[in-house]
């Protein structure tokens, strides 16, 4: 007389592909969510990019609105700045566990690395540009490529800044 149920072999092949399943899903999920945070940190930066341009462009100030990224154990701090008597925070973030360069792109590929200090500066000039400054009292270097990557450079995201047309920011 046959019993009704499954057997051993049987439960024992469906844990394993259930294992087998879940472990897949676990690696796409943590990849989402590097992915995510890299998404909203370029994202992040080039709304503020559009802030400082569009503010700077309609008063003709450049030097008033400027984004403060600083780094600290590991930890980027992003501010969107105005500056009237003192430094007025209009937006900041933080990021952990990602890297950000700065470059200066001359041609397709062709890039090279500016500087990161611990304190940046970044503005628009009125000639459409961007420069990165180490201190407010200094003119600055051109930039047009902001790369922020995870820890492990497997993945990045690039925020470019065009001249032409002028304003023109883009995440890649």
């Amino acid at each position: 007389m046959r019993k009704k149920g499954f057997t051993l072999i049987e439960m024992t092949i469906v844990v394993a592909i259930l294992g087998i399943l879940l472990s897949i899903a676990y690696m796409n999920f943590t990849k989402s969510i590097i992915n995510s945070r890299l998404d909203s940190a370029a994202s992040e930066i080039a709304s503020m990019l559009r802030d400082v341009y569009e503010n700077g462009n309609k008063s003709m100030d450049y030097d008033t609105y400027y984004i403060k990224i600083s780094k600290n154990e590991g930890t980027y701090r992003i501010e969107l700045i105005k500056k009237e008597e003192n430094e007025k925070v209009i937006r900041g973030t933080e990021y952990k566990d990602i890297n950000i360069n700065f470059y200066l792109e001359e041609k397709e590929n062709n890039k090279s690395q500016v500087e990161f200090s611990n304190i940046n500066y970044i503005f628009f000039t009125s000639e459409d540009g961007l420069k990165v400054k180490y201190s407010l009292n200094e003119d600055g270097q051109e930039i047009n490529l902001i790369q922020i990557s995870n820890k492990s450079e497997s993945n990045s995201k690039r925020v470019y800044i065009d001249k032409i047309p002028a304003g023109n920011i883009r995440v890649e």
